[in-house]
C-alpha cells in the first residue's frame, strides 16, 4: 500500500540537525536521492556522505553504514544555515517480477510489462523536457501564459511564470531612439565647433568676429536643443507616402529631408504644397546653412532672410509655426 502522495522533502539547515526523516514508501534503499543546495542557490547530488536508514526511514548527512571508517578530516560539516537538503525517490522504471507462463500468471506478467513500457515511454520524454529543479518549493505554477507577440519570465515572488514584453522587439526600439539622438546631439556638437571655428579664423574685424561668433554660438546651441527635441520623436518619423492618409499628430519626412507635422485628418496631399493640412517643424534651407571647408553643414555665421529662421534680440531661433 502507498498511503503517500508526496515523493520528496527538503530541510532548511541549522547547524546542528544530521537526521531527516521521510514518509513515502521506497522499495530499497538505492530508491533514495539526496540533493544539497548551498546558500547561493548552487545543487549537488550527493554520491557519498549519507546514509539511508530504512528501519527508522531517516537519511543522516553526514552520515555512514555501520563499520564504516572515514576519518573525521574527509567528512563534510553538518548541514549550515541558509543550506537545503533535499530527498527524494527515484525508482528504476523495471518490472523486474517473473511469473510462471501460464494462465493467468502470464496475462498478469505482461499487464506489469505493459504499464513499465509506458513508464519508460513516460521518463524518456520528462527527461527531454525543461523542469523546474527537485529542490524548488511544491507550490510553484509552472502554468506558461501564452499571448502573442508576448515573452515570458518568473515573477519577483518565484512563484509563477508571468508575460513580459518580447526582448527582441523593445531593444530594436530602443537601439533606434538611442541611434538617433546620439547622432542629433553628434550634429549639434559638430555645427557648434565649425561655428567656433569659423569665428576664430574669419577675415573681419576682432569685435565682428566676436559678434559672429556670438550669434553662431547662439544658433549652435538652439540647434542642439532642437536637436535634443527631435531625438524624443525621431523614432515615429516616417517617409511620407501619397497612399497614405495622416492625421494628428503624424510626423513624416520628404525627399528632400524636411520634415511636416500633420494638422489636419485625412491628409493625403504633398507636405510642401498644402499648409492648411501641414505644418513644416524642420527644413534645411539655402539661405540659413552652409557648408563649411570640412563639408560639415552648419549655420551661416551671418544668415540671410529666411523662411525658417528670424532674429530676435541679436538671437538666431526658428520662426513660430
Amino acid at each position: 500500500m502507498i498511503a503517500h502522495v508526496d515523493n520528496r522533502i527538503t530541510y532548511n539547515g541549522n547547524g546542528n540537525a544530521t537526521e531527516f526523516a521521510y514518509q513515502f514508501k521506497i522499495l530499497d534503499r538505492t530508491d533514495i536521492k539526496v540533493l544539497l543546495t548551498d546558500a547561493d542557490g548552487k545543487e549537488k547530488l550527493l554520491t557519498k556522505d549519507y546514509y539511508v536508514d530504512v528501519e527508522k526511514n531517516v537519511v543522516r548527512y553526514p552520515g555512514y553504514a555501520v563499520g564504516a571508517e572515514v576519518p573525521e578530516s574527509e567528512r563534510p560539516p553538518v548541514l549550515p544555515t541558509g543550506w537545503k537538503l533535499t530527498i527524494y525517490r527515484e525508482v528504476p522504471v523495471t518490472q523486474e517480477t517473473d511469473l510462471p507462463d501460464q494462465y493467468p500468471f502470464n496475462q498478469i506478467e505482461d499487464i506489469g510489462d505493459k504499464l513499465t513500457m509506458i513508464a519508460q515511454q513516460l521518463t524518456d520524454v520528462t527527461r527531454r523536457s525543461l523542469k523546474i529543479s527537485v529542490s524548488k518549493s511544491a507550490d510553484i505554477d509552472a502554468t506558461i501564459p501564452w499571448d502573442n507577440g508576448k515573452s515570458f519570465r518568473i515573477s519577483d515572488d518565484g512563484t509563477k511564470i508571468v508575460a513580459m514584453e518580447n526582448p527582441e522587439s523593445v531593444l530594436a526600439e530602443n537601439k533606434a531612439t538611442l541611434e538617433a539622438s546620439k547622432a542629433a546631439r553628434d550634429e549639434a556638437e559638430r555645427a557648434m565647433t565649425a561655428a567656433t571655428t569659423a569665428a576664430t579664423n574669419a577675415n573681419v574685424s576682432a569685435a565682428n568676429a566676436a559678434d559672429s561668433a556670438e550669434l553662431a554660438q547662439n544658433s549652435a546651441t538652439d540647434a542642439a536643443r532642437m536637436a535634443d527635441k527631435a531625438a524624443g520623436y525621431v523614432s515615429n518619423v516616417t517617409v511620407w507616402d501619397s497612399t497614405t492618409e495622416y492625421k494628428p499628430p503624424d510626423v513624416v519626412m520628404t525627399s528632400d529631408g524636411s520634415t511636416y507635422r500633420c494638422i489636419k485628418a485625412n491628409a493625403n496631399t504633398p507636405p510642401q504644397s498644402s499648409a492648411d493640412c501641414w505644418a513644416i517643424t524642420t527644413s534645411v534651407a539655402a539661405e540659413t546653412f552652409e557648408y563649411d571647408e570640412k563639408g560639415d553643414l552648419m549655420p551661416l555665421i551671418l544668415p540671410r532672410t529666411s523662411n525658417v529662421w528670424e532674429a530676435i534680440n541679436g538671437e538666431i531661433i526658428p520662426i513660430a509655426l
